[in-house]
């Protein structure tokens, strides 16, 4: 079985990613051995039939009965740009999945890396030492289950209210020593079913999600918005909005959220270009105020500049008496009538109860709460359901000079011209394992982009959909997550690329990579393309819905109070709640609402 790993790895990645490189082969023939070690079995699995039905495609796209990787490499490039251009989504599909994993296995080698790569920012920093792994108490006042925003607020309102609290975490806590350069160390150590979560309708779109201690605020852009009050109005609640402003104010100041690029912004050629256009546009607020523009927010922050909750609101929990236990996933919800009484829990000595005194307080994301809400016997018919996001689509393009002497560091630039039409165009992180898996380039061509990738700039627009999923399956077992955009929601994903094409050609692009599945070197073409799911890739960027607020049972899983229906003591905090999407990046509209809620909950 080992050889064969070998064989399938070495055979395969590299005329997909660094054919001309002996350290890539290498690297790929290590590659499935690594991942059948580390990654759930079933993402083994699947990355494995992919590149097994690669190696057998050559009889039938190309007449050729032999393996792919005994194929000259020109009838290789030849195969892959067939499948790449093909009719079917499946075929394309397919090429694209196992060229974003090629260079994911390839570009993890450190010496692959400094080869093909541009020089990578240097950063300094004073590492945060590692803080030991706790076991779970037997019990106490409050039972959080989750560390992300939402979790980590409600941890420090709590325990800064001299509240017995303990925090429950499935993944392991990490430190900057860590967060590594390549995407695959954080797929391994960081995200969620190793970065491989997905939804699924007539396509495929990833669903990227944190599973760590600080959650999914590790692996984002720490992009700061308030709650919109036009939102917030329509959402009805026995809140008053100057509760939740008076909350945003408190977290800005303790995260020293800060608009980055706000000084350079005026100065650079992206400035005059979005001015020519009369496009309305600021600098993005960020909760990263020692940021030293490394590029890799999506591994982990490797100078702490970033005050995700792992470097934040977790130690200053901490500090103030709550107990964080890393890798102990909740499994379900114990009661005593409608009293909850504590949390089944998996640790690694094995599984325990953890009592609660005064109240279980659900922060696991609008994913995991619901499942974990369904094992404990939550009948609720709107557990699960109303699922609504945030659609993303990307446009990369090549500029002549370096993107950030056009447009400055990465995650910096906000479009908001268009929000009226539901769109908002950004400048987008991305490492290079992911800036290439837009292009249609293959072999030598592909190479060139890598080496070049200080010059491709990507931008995102993303929609506030109108189509709602649902949600289902068991913790400790990938989600089976459902959603279908809708007409309207692709109308604007289309037109978001359309727009992102203008400014990149703007700003001087030499060739411009929509973010399509189907063949398209002309971007003018982008105005034809199908209202079709599978015609264009999409990503879900934040999540809503799954346990919605309302006032009876009947119209959704939890109370204005945010307890859930049904129950005394059950209280439920993170954007699982939110009754819609809310159109911006939603991680200060959990923490204003977790903050307000837990601050009520240190009453009980």
């Amino acid at each position: 079985m080992r050889r064969f790993l070998r064989w399938l790895g070495g055979g395969i990645y590299p005329a997909l990613s660094l054919r001309s490189r002996p350290e890539a082969r290498r690297a790929a023939e290590q590659h499935f051995e690594r991942l059948w070690r580390q990654a759930p079995p079933v993402v083994a699995l699947v990355h494995t039939l992919i590149a097994l039905a690669i190696c057998l495609l050559p009889p039938f796209l190309l007449g050729r009965f032999r393996p792919f990787s005994s194929l000259a490499p020109a009838d290789q490039d030849r195969m892959v740009r067939r499948m790449l251009g093909s009719r079917l989504f499946l075929l394309r599909l397919l090429a694209y999945a196992a060229r974003g994993q090629a260079m994911v296995a390839v570009l993890k080698d450190p010496e692959v890396r400094r080869a093909v790569l541009p020089a990578e920012i240097e950063v300094h920093s004073a590492p945060s030492a590692p803080t030991p792994i706790q076991a779970a108490p037997a019990e106490a006042d409050f039972v959080v289950i989750g560390s992300g925003a939402a979790g980590a607020t409600a941890a420090l309102v709590l325990a800064g209210a001299g509240r017995d609290t303990v925090v429950l975490e499935e993944g392991g806590w990490y430190h900057q020593p860590d967060f590594t350069e390549d995407l695959y160390g954080a797929m391994a150590r960081l995200f969620r079913d190793f970065g491989n979560q997905v939804a699924r309708g007539r396509s495929v779109f990833p669903v990227l999600e944190g599973c760590c201690v600080g959650g999914s605020t590790v692996i984002n852009g720490g992009i700061i918005h308030r709650l919109p009050r036009r939102v917030f109005e329509e959402w009805n609640l026995d809140i008053r909005f100057e509760e939740i402003e008076r909350c945003a104010v408190k977290i800005e100041a303790a995260l020293g959220v800060r608009a980055n690029l706000a000084p350079q912004l005026p100065a650079l050629p992206i400035a005059r270009v979005l001015r020519e256009l009369g496009w309305r546009h600021q600098a993005m607020l960020r909760n990263a105020p020692g940021c030293q523009a490394s590029g890799r927010c999506l591994q982990g922050c490797p100078s702490g500049g970033k005050l995700s909750m792992e470097a934040s609101f977790i130690p200053r929990a901490v500090e103030s008496g709550a107990r964080v236990c890393a890798r102990h996933r909740a499994q379900s919800v114990v009661f005593d009538g409608r009293r909850a009484i504590g949390v089944l829990v998996d640790t690694p000595e094995g599984r325990r109860l953890v009592r609660a005194r005064r109240a279980v307080v659900m922060a696991a994301g609008a994913i995991r709460t619901p499942l974990l809400l369904g094992d404990s016997g939550i009948t609720n018919p709107h557990c699960g359901r109303h699922l609504q996001v945030h659609l993303g689509v990307g446009s990369t393009a090549e500029l002549p000079q370096p993107v950030r002497t056009l447009e400055g560091p990465p995650q910096g630039i906000e479009v908001l011209e268009f929000d009226d039409a539901g769109i908002k165009l950004a400048t987008q992180l991305l490492p290079p394992e992911l800036r290439l898996v837009r292009t249609p380039a293959v072999g030598d061509e592909l190479e060139a982009l890598l080496k070049r990738c200080d010059h491709l700039s990507s931008w995102t627009g993303s929609v506030r959909s109108d189509a709602e999923g649902t949600v289902s399956g068991h913790p400790g077992h990938p989600a089976h997550i459902r959603f279908e955009p809708s007409r309207n929601d692709l109308e604007r994903l289309r037109t978001s690329l359309k727009l992102m094409a203008q400014l990149q050609a703007a700003l001087g692009a030499t060739a411009i990579f929509p973010g399509v599945t189907v063949p398209m070197r002309d971007p003018a073409a982008i105005e034809g393309l199908p209202l079709d799911a599978r015609a264009y890739w999409i990503s879900v960027g934040h999540i809503f819905g799954t346990c919605r607020i309302g006032v009876r049972a009947a119209t959704g899983v939890v109370s204005p109070e945010l307890r859930v229906h049904g129950t005394d003591n059950l209280f439920v905090v993170d954007a699982s709640v939110f009754p819609t999407n809310i159109g911006v990046n939603p991680q200060l509209a959990i923490m204003s609402l977790a903050m307000l809620a837990a601050e009520r909950f240190a009453k009980l």
